[in-house]
């Protein structure tokens, strides 16, 4: 199974669209997984018209979007069980809060945002990933998401762009 993976995407902030790299590269996955700070509901309207999305909330989401999506998800793909949330908070760093989040949950993956820094790290047998960010790359040179696939194994890669 494939899975797109997306987080941070702050439209209309840092673009009214989704960039094309983006939606041309999650074109043929199974599902679509959005880790937060969406900031309109445009965006998974976008992403519906490529595959089923699972979608959390992030903290620069609005009430209109908070009233929609749960902060926390846990999802079910190809027997393996995935931890979705954005992973803000106070204290810690991001993937810490996020580990901390399924604390006494089994989960296989656990993706997180917030950060908008690419990371894929293997903890206590759990894999994190981050997917970066595909309109705000901050100090990070490229812009990111993330493609994970599942079959026997879970492997997740990074995918980068350097134009939106």
């Amino acid at each position: 199974m494939k899975i797109g993976v997306v987080s941070d995407t702050h439209l209309p902030k840092r673009g009214h669209t989704l960039p094309k790299p983006l939606i041309e590269g999650l074109r043929g996955v199974e599902l679509i997984i959005h880790a937060g700070d969406w900031n309109t509901l445009q965006v998974y309207e976008e992403l519906s018209e490529i595959a089923h999305v699972v979608r959390v909330w992030g903290n620069t989401d609005d009430d209109q979007v908070k009233a929609r999506l749960n902060r926390v998800e846990i999802v079910e793909a190809k027997g393996k069980r995935i931890g979705v949330v954005h992973g803000d908070g106070k204290g810690k760093t991001t993937p810490q809060r996020a580990v901390d989040t399924f604390s006494g949950q089994t989960v296989d993956l656990i993706i997180f945002g917030h950060s908008h820094i690419p990371l894929w790290e293997e903890r206590n047998g759990i894999l994190l990933f981050n997917p970066g960010s595909p309109t705000d790359k901050r100090k990070q040179p490229l812009y990111t998401y993330g493609i994970v696939e599942i079959g026997a194994e879970i492997t997740a890669r990074h995918e980068a762009y350097e134009q939106k």
